[in-house]
């Protein structure tokens, strides 16, 4: 078993890496009544996020926002890995949601067996998943070079997923990866990231904030973030009222949902080595929060915080909200200032052939060379992605029975391997995969490709 938080006068080294969306698969919060939420075997929930579960060989660990947890035991009948499967509770059991779309497990009567008739169409990554009533729903989502912007959710009669209707109105565009705060009647999205129309391997951050309200069943854009910008969700995002609570660099922020404000509270040092995919436990005045203790990552404590003293002297960063009409006047200009901008971009720019690749083979100008099943894994995602971290390559790998320190070695091996094929492919380094310093930790290193096309 992997464990991804220690008790905090018992630090023990845990590694991390490759797996990272194994056994930490988010956590429960609540949003109204926090305490009402407990864990499988108890009353069902009424508005959810995902729960945080941890997986041995024939039982489950179930935790709750205050870090009480309960063991039920859990055999998987299919024996279907659940590294790529969100839990979220479903009245006195648990459904398990593909991270990336389609297949649903349950655990029901101390079994895990798949209940869905749906196929494994990966087209909802970081898609929003939460749960209202009796119904898993999911918000988004990126693949195949697309995000969505519609709801789905999971019928649990015909054991398929299905587009849930809307009424006619504005609508958001295509999102990835937003931060989500649900209540009783409706669901808000802050951020999140969009396609570039015309480039499909780029992304753009979204300032627009959504509210969704499953009474009318119209979406209103309720306003814009101008200070800060690239938000996306993270698993140690938390609901405590009417506010969303998340944290940047070295300080926590919270957004109100009601008024739209943003707000600043004390920088904290131990925000600077915060696990941003961990979850924040509430336990009665004070937050805990998992936290890097040395310069390898691989010691991480639960570091508590009272939360009174936390949320003392707030700074007023921008209301968010504003006057629909002036809003779109705004938007309308930008749009336009957009277009024109794009139209001088596309007159300036050199047109190159495209790089593409399917499960066996690299394209590249009406030429191809065939990928090993790791190349291939490799390639889509630097093609799909800007920037690609060292962790989500070793998730490429996670079926290689080595060690870390091993599966690093394989991992310049295959890059090295993939820069000669792009060499042979293409007649130039011009396509190397090159790798810098991470932005956000100059300790990591992220890699990228020059050229995509």
């Amino acid at each position: 078993m992997r464990t991804y938080f220690t008790q905090v006068d018992k630090p023990k080294n845990l590694i991390f890496g490759p797996m990272r969306y194994w056994i930490i698969i988010w956590w429960a919060l609540a949003c109204v009544g926090a305490s009402a939420q407990k864990t499988v075997g108890l009353e069902p929930v009424s508005i959810s996020r995902p729960l945080m579960v941890e997986h041995l060989v024939d039982s489950l660990t179930v935790y709750t926002p205050q870090g009480n947890k309960k063991t039920v035991k859990a055999i998987n009948s299919d024996n279907i890995p659940l590294n790529e499967f969100i839990p979220v509770q479903r009245g006195d059991n648990l459904l398990f949601i593909n991270y990336i779309g389609g297949h649903v497990l349950e655990w029901n009567n101390d079994t895990i067996r798949r209940i869905d008739y749906s196929y494994d169409h990966r087209n909802q990554l970081n898609s929003a998943i939460f749960q209202r009533n009796d119904t898993i729903f999911r918000f988004g989502g990126y693949g195949f070079f697309e995000s969505r912007n519609f709801f789905t959710y999971f019928d649990y009669k015909t054991k398929e997923w299905n587009a849930y209707k809307t009424n006619e109105g504005p609508e958001p565009p295509g999102l990835s990866g937003v931060k989500y705060f649900v209540d009783a009647e409706g669901f808000y999205l802050l951020g999140g990231n969009t396609i570039d129309p015309h480039d499909k391997f780029l992304n753009h951050p979204n300032p627009e904030i959504w509210y969704f309200s499953f009474v009318t069943k119209t979406w209103t854009l309720k306003g814009a973030f101008s200070v800060l910008t690239k938000l996306e969700g993270k698993t140690n995002d938390f609901q405590l009222g009417n506010q969303l609570f998340f944290f940047r660099t070295d300080s926590m922020y919270s957004f109100d949902v009601v008024n739209g404000q943003v707000v600043k509270y004390p920088t904290s040092s131990a925000y600077n080595s915060i696990n941003y995919n961990q979850p924040v436990f509430l336990k009665g005045k004070s937050i805990k929060f998992s936290i890097t203790a040395n310069n390898n990552n691989t010691l991480e404590l639960l570091y508590e915080q009272n939360l009174e003293s936390a949320l003392e002297n707030p700074v007023l960063i921008e209301n968010t909200y504003s006057n629909s009409s002036t809003y779109w006047f705004a938007g309308g200009l930008a749009l336009v200032l957009s277009v024109v901008l794009l139209v001088w971009w596309v007159s300036q720019r050199k047109k190159v052939p495209l790089l593409s690749v399917d499960d066996a083979l690299l394209y590249f100008n009406k030429k191809s060379i065939p990928l090993t099943p790791e190349e291939v894994g490799f390639m889509q995602l630097f093609l799909q992605q800007v920037e690609v971290e060292v962790s989500d390559l070793l998730e490429v790998l996670q079926e290689t029975k080595v060690v870390y320190s091993q599966k690093m070695r394989i991992k310049e091996e295959i890059i090295q391997g993939l820069n000669n094929k792009l060499y042979l492919l293409t007649g130039t380094k011009e396509f190397e995969i090159v790798s810098k310093k991470s932005k956000a930790d100059k300790r990591m290193k992220v890699y990228r490709l020059k050229k995509k096309e």
